[in-house]
């Protein structure tokens, strides 16, 4: 999702009382990871005895860590810009308003002492791209799994077909990005609806209402304003069938989604394939098959 916004971000946090370290990390989304020892991610100690971290890009959750992963940790929950805060041990996740902006040219000041004091500024947001994976109960939450990862096309929408086998019965799933942001309707859905994803990653799961009827189910994500609207159909979309009545196949060929050519695959892959059917009429017919 691509926004664009003309902000400055100025946020203060404090804190009770905790005992001094020499080092310092942030972890979380912004680094694609939570462990540590991560030198890109490691705040740099001032003449002042504060602790500075400049990042060229700021989104999602975060906390600050000591250098013991685990042991000690500072947390909040959800800040707004130009508030003041106290930080806790041990507490939960730290995030600026909604976890998929991109806060850009962020500079985070720590200072420790008696109490600790975090300073987040930032010259405002920027639009970044970002890919779309559906995570579930299908693949043990599994987070950006490219399995299911969703296609963009030239119009912007993005796409996901799997085979309905995945959801003969009630398997929760979210959508999330490569920032580690999570999306959810939170609430069953019907198919062929259009449903505003939230953002917000405490939102309860998704899950179909129906049972699928047909092999396939298509996800597609839209834009709409500043939202991202979740459609799921029963069925597989933008496939034309050229074929009539009446012919018969004289050959097929299969491939996978990405356009490679593969041996015939048996039944018990459970994977999405495209068939190019020929017709003894000289007429072809392309379609999607769960193999």
């Amino acid at each position: 999702m691509k926004k664009i916004f003309t902000l400055l971000a100025l946020a203060v946090l404090t804190a009770g009382s905790f005992s001094a370290s020499a080092t310092y990390y942030l972890c979380g989304a912004v680094s694609n990871s939570w462990s540590l020892a991560q030198s890109d991610y490691a705040f740099t100690e001032q003449s002042d005895g504060t602790y500075v971290l400049e990042l060229d890009l700021l989104y999602g959750e975060f906390k600050i860590n000591d250098g013991s992963w685990g042991d000690v940790n500072y947390g909040y929950g959800q800040i707004s810009l130009d508030q003041t805060y106290t930080l806790k041990y041990n507490g939960s996740n730290i995030y600026v308003e909604d976890t998929s902006t991109n806060y850009a040219n962020v500079t985070i000041t720590l200072t420790v002492g008696s109490s600790y004091t975090l300073k987040v500024t930032s010259s405002g947001t920027t639009e970044v791209d970002v890919d779309y994976y559906l995570v579930g109960g299908f693949n043990s939450w599994a987070e950006q799994d490219s399995n299911y990862l969703f296609t963009e096309s030239e119009d912007g929408t993005y796409t996901l077909e799997l085979a309905a086998s995945l959801f003969s019965t009630e398997v929760e799933f979210k959508v999330m990005n490569s920032q580690n942001a999570w999306f959810s309707v939170g609430e069953e859905v019907e198919f062929g609806t259009g449903y505003t994803l939230s953002s917000d990653g405490s939102t309860a799961n998704t899950v179909l209402a129906t049972d699928p009827t047909s092999s396939i189910i298509s996800f597609t994500i839209t834009e709409s304003d500043d939202d991202l609207i979740l459609t799921v159909t029963d069925g597989s979309v933008g496939i034309t069938n050229l074929a009539e009545d009446g012919i018969s196949v004289v050959s097929e060929k299969f491939y996978t989604l990405s356009g490679t050519e593969v041996a015939e695959p048996d039944d018990s892959t459970r994977s999405i394939y495209i068939v190019v059917k020929t017709y003894d009429n000289g007429t072809t017919k392309a379609e999607k098959v769960v193999r």
